[in-house]
């Protein structure tokens, strides 16, 4: 009897780590706002995440593209005091995610440029959709990233 209560138990705990190892989080996430890109090329990895103003900035004066970007969207009001945002290439978003499974297996950046205290999120495209430059809002957080150094 006591062997198949331990057995049991044994199972439960390796089921309830399963679980927790594979169970995906999924990210509420806005459409704000679409930039139309003639570029004919799809990034699959090719989206980035905003926490501050600052960073926004940054990224807007990276190079002429992002400059244009940022003509484009001069009107949409940002508020970082509540959420964090996500600029993805080419395709519309589906599904946003994160899982154990996710930062410790799938993340695709190289190990000297995965900072430790940032969740790597996963992106799952809307093959069907039209194609742009797509601004999503999220949840505020700031441990959130997507791929770096790839």
């Amino acid at each position: 009897m006591k062997r198949k209560a331990m057995y049991i138990l044994i199972v439960m705990v390796f089921t309830l780590l399963g679980y927790l190892f594979f169970n995906k989080k999924h990210i509420e996430h806005e459409l704000l706002f679409k930039i139309p890109n003639s570029d004919n090329k799809f990034y699959p990895n090719a989206y980035e995440f905003f926490h501050s103003k600052e960073s926004l900035t940054r990224y807007f004066n990276r190079n002429d593209k992002t400059r244009e970007y940022q003509k484009t969207c001069q009107n949409i009001d940002f508020d970082f005091d509540k959420n964090s945002y996500v600029i993805v290439y080419r395709k519309k978003v589906k599904k946003m995610y994160h899982s154990y499974k996710t930062s410790l297996i799938n993340d695709i950046s190289p190990s000297y440029s995965k900072p430790k205290d940032k969740t790597v999120i996963i992106i799952e495209y809307d093959k069907d959709s039209d194609e742009g430059v797509f601004i999503y809002k999220i949840e505020k957080n700031s441990n959130f990233r997507g791929f770096y150094g790839v």
